[in-house]
């Protein structure tokens, strides 16, 4: 059945636009499933609010209901709402298994509902895109019952503040229901991708935050973000494969591990307790100007095997891997180098600071744009494939008049070198042992004081 603006099929979806016809068929939102509505004015959806005289109870309509979208409703300031709740009532919304909200420019707020008769244990994906007046997504206790969630997308929101509401009255108090006791865990979450919400400072505001299932991670435009990850969040991070971060300007660390002002590790961090990412597999990370070093210090010498780990834009970034002041030197540092040759590929581009003074990288491709490489003087000794860019303090890849190397670049295969004002050889004194003995593709552009014999 269908009518101006709105379309029914077989009475248990309803797609609605620009006017609700409630009085025309409300005897059969009793069965409804899914629910569709753009382009209506009013600042409610009528069939889920008991603040008009519903015809039919909005208690059963939302205890059915599967699927909701709500698109470029202007006026719109709530989706679920309900005043009063009977006491034995089955619980609200345990059947939504799909949300998505966008273009919503007035939505405060999502749930208007008394929290003890909801419960989100069927969501399995909630999209909430283009809601600039947002301020949260869940209270705690919504949030302890997403036991189904897979897929949390959150785009430019940039009033939101939490999406675990985790304070109470106007004085911002830490909610008591908030401890070290409390628990939040998404145990089905496998992608999560958070662009623009310009007012969140964290994602989930308490540090024991467990996403075992997670496999994706994607978070973008984040100016006040400070780090990513707690310590034991990031120890639960056994499935992701594919971490991407940009344009978080604060942003000085991705797991914490510091304290106070001044640098020191956390107690907390030891040899019981370090980290291991077994299936990550793609970090992304571009325009954090204020990050530092992206591998804490807790990381195990076992982690990220085979890694493709790209970088670009992080004027601050001083290391791949930080490493505590008293570790270096010692067997754990030998360890933390083992591992690192490992990387399946790094590519770094404008990061002026980097350097690998204290663990050294090695990975089978390497690309190196508008870096110093020469603060990279025992890295890349091992690559297959070898592209630089940009560089203007290097005279020669390998010097070995000053005590050099007795072996280099013995498998690489490929090499190519443009935009290199300072090159002035490949290989400065007699070539080590094997130098570039599997060469294969040479590629040279716009290098003119290189000298080749």
């Amino acid at each position: 059945m269908s009518g101006f603006g709105y379309t029914i099929d077989t009475t248990r979806s309803l797609k609605i636009e620009e006017v609700f016809p409630y009085n025309a068929f409300s005897q059969l939102l009793g069965n409804l499933e899914s629910l569709e509505v753009s382009k209506i004015k009013d600042e409610y959806v009528e069939c889920l609010t008991n603040k008009t005289q519903p015809k039919v109870s909005v208690s059963m309509i939302l205890r059915n209901l599967k699927l909701v979208r709500i698109d470029y409703c202007k006026n719109l300031k709530v989706v679920f709402q309900m005043e009063e709740v009977e006491e034995n009532e089955a619980p609200l919304l345990s059947n939504l298994k799909i949300l998505r909200l966008q273009r919503l420019p007035d939505l405060s707020c999502i749930w208007e509902l008394p929290t003890q008769h909801v419960r989100l244990e069927s969501l399995v994906e909630l999209t909430i895109l283009h809601c600039p007046r947002l301020k949260s997504l869940f209270s705690l206790s919504l949030a302890q019952s997403l036991v189904l969630l897979e897929k949390l997308e959150i785009i430019y929101c940039p009033e939101l503040k939490q999406t675990v509401t985790e304070l109470e009255g106007d004085k911002g108090e830490i909610s008591h229901t908030i401890n070290s006791h409390t628990s939040l865990s998404f145990p089905k979450l496998t992608k999560l991708y958070i662009s623009t919400c310009d007012g969140l400072e964290y994602i989930f505001p308490t540090q024991h935050v467990r996403l075992e299932s997670l496999v994706v991670l994607t978070i973008k435009k984040f100016p006040r973000l400070k780090s990513l990850f707690s310590l034991s969040l990031a120890q639960s991070l056994v499935q992701l494969k594919r971490l991407d971060i940009s344009y978080c300007d604060e942003m000085k660390q991705i797991v914490t591990e510091l304290e106070g002002d001044e640098g020191e590790i956390s107690p907390t961090i030891n040899s019981h307790n370090s980290l291991c990412f077994p299936e990550l597999g793609d970090v992304s990370i571009s325009n954090c100007y204020g990050l530092e070093y992206i591998f804490p210090t807790s990381m195990s010498p076992q982690g990220l095997q085979g890694l493709t780990l790209n970088v670009e834009a992080c004027s601050q970034l001083k290391q791949v891997f930080r490493v505590a002041k008293d570790r270096v030197g010692n067997d754990s540092m030998l360890q933390h180098q083992q591992f690192l040759r490992s990387l399946s590929s790094f590519s770094v581009k404008r990061c002026p600071l980097l350097t690998d003074l204290v663990v050294h990288l090695e990975a089978k491709k390497a690309s190196i744009k508008g870096v110093r490489l020469s603060a990279f003087k025992e890295s890349f000794k091992t690559s297959k494939q070898l592209e630089v860019r940009e560089i203007q303090d290097l005279e020669c890849l390998v010097d070995t008049t000053k005590n050099g190397p007795t072996s280099a670049f013995t498998h690489l295969e490929t090499l190519f070198m443009e935009d290199m004002d300072g090159l002035e050889a490949l290989c400065k004194g007699q070539p080590p042992q094997g130098f570039l003995k599997n060469l294969k593709h040479l590629e040279v552009g716009e290098c003119c004081k290189l000298q080749v014999h």
